[in-house]
């Protein structure tokens, strides 16, 4: 109805991105996840998104279809209808008023240059070919070789961003020597490292990282040796397969009552990955455990045993959950769930006082959950000898820099108790 043919909104994704932000779900010109998750919750309520099949929320992250919708870009790829009415339905009263706005120019570009791109994504390839007989992907060779394969320089005579030439080089194996510069600052010895780690699948990034320079750099090493490419994209399926793997076959070896569902809390990325790319070892390694039916809960006549029972259940789930490496927020559904007994206590929850008061002590708001794991990610970096600013926390938290200011004084205390470094130059350095 949206994205249709004929629609008055020619890039409704871009309307609905520049919309976004002007209705003050971003930071600047930058989408906040975050406050779009909230907002979908405070407008259509998390009932009705769970009834949807579209949570605002999956493992304490905004989900992933709000996360995608906006972002990357904007071509004719298709959504269901749904998504864009939520989204629509955020900013706008109804589709009309949608629609009326744009015929009226009231949602602008941020940019005439963002409304060019736009329309680039759109019709590059097909007016390129229709004028000229080749766009500029496949001029590439020719251009680069009369500017002596100088990056910079092809990159403005073809009007398109040195990365964009520099990853179109690689796609198509056409080889970039290294500078002199690069050669000599490297070394034979660490460039020789660094190809080794390369062709083992090791990710760019953590490449990057390990050799103390830059992922642009990492990526005219590749443009050097179009093979060493082919070879790092090739082992690095291995590689990252067999990472999850090891988390997951490391958390079986610490702990012994490991299930599905513990691995789906402790390491939600992880678990992700292996249903999707790696199901069949999961299936072998992780096999589904046989449900308790409890026939002494099912046969239990005293009241009031049913709800020591239950109650003990749930304090076990309680501590357990609080255990864990990785902070959890402790949630009523989380506890009930491990416990086995969501849907009994979801049915008639007056029969188990007990239960209920474990819950009303325990259970977690969003911001007590964070103020816990604020505290054990500082911990841990003090364990680890790191000095830590707004950006090293956000990553280890979750959160993004804006909400985690607010909690200052928390940092700041838990660094005090902890013996955590603050970077000189941090917000948090005061």
């Amino acid at each position: 109805m949206v994205a249709g043919a004929g629609t008055q909104v020619p890039f409704a994704r871009e309307q609905l991105r520049c919309l976004a932000i002007e209705k003050g779900y971003g930071v600047g010109k930058i989408l906040s996840y975050t406050k779009l998750a909230q907002g979908m919750e405070d407008r259509y309520s998390p009932e009705v998104l769970n009834w949807l099949g579209y949570p605002a929320w999956s493992h304490e992250k905004p989900s992933e279809w709000i996360r995608r919708f906006l972002y990357g870009k904007l071509s004719d790829r298709k959504s269901p209808t749904l998504v864009f009415l939520l989204f629509v339905g955020l900013f706008e009263d109804s589709v009309k008023s949608f629609d009326e706005g744009a015929d009226r120019g009231v949602f602008r570009f941020s940019s005439s240059q963002d409304a060019q791109r736009v329309q680039h994504d759109f019709s590059q390839c097909n007016q390129a070919k229709e004028e000229s007989g080749e766009d500029w992907k496949c001029s590439l060779s020719r251009v680069l070789a009369a500017n002596a394969y100088r990056l910079l320089a092809t990159a403005e005579q073809l009007q398109v961003s040195a990365n964009q030439v520099a990853r179109e080089a690689l796609r198509q194996h056409i080889r970039i020597p290294l500078t002199p510069q690069s050669t000599s600052g490297l070394g034979p010895a660490k460039l020789s490292e660094i190809c080794g780690d390369l062709r083992s699948g090791v990710p760019q990034a953590k490449v990057a990282r390990k050799f103390r320079t830059s992922q642009w750099t990492i990526l005219m090493i590749l443009l050097d040796s179009p093979g060493l490419y082919e070879s790092h994209r090739s082992a690095a399926l291995s590689w990252v397969r067999d990472m999850h793997r090891k988390k997951i076959l490391d958390l079986m070896d610490r702990e012994s009552d490991v299930s599905r569902d513990t691995i789906r809390i402790v390491l939600p990325g992880t678990y992700d990955y292996v249903l999707q790319a790696d199901n069949e070892w999961f299936q072998t390694h992780v096999p589904r455990r046989k449900r308790n039916p409890n026939p002494q809960m099912r046969i239990m006549s005293d009241p009031q045993e049913l709800d020591r029972m239950v109650a003990a259940r749930v304090q076990k789930a309680i501590d357990y959950i609080r255990a864990l490496l990785r902070p959890t927020q402790i949630t009523r559904t989380a506890v009930l769930r491990r416990a086995g007994v969501l849907a009994k206590f979801t049915r008639v929850p007056q029969k188990f006082p007990s239960s209920e008061a474990l819950l009303v002590r325990n259970v977690e708001t969003r911001p007590e959950y964070l103020q816990r794991k604020i505290i054990w990610a500082i911990k841990e970096m003090a364990n680890a000898g790191m000095s830590f600013s707004v950006n090293t926390l956000r990553r280890r938290v979750g959160l993004p820099a804006e909400e985690l200011r607010t909690y200052e004084q928390i940092v700041i205390g838990a660094a005090h108790d902890a013996g955590a470094e603050i970077h000189g130059a941090s917000f948090f350095a005061g």
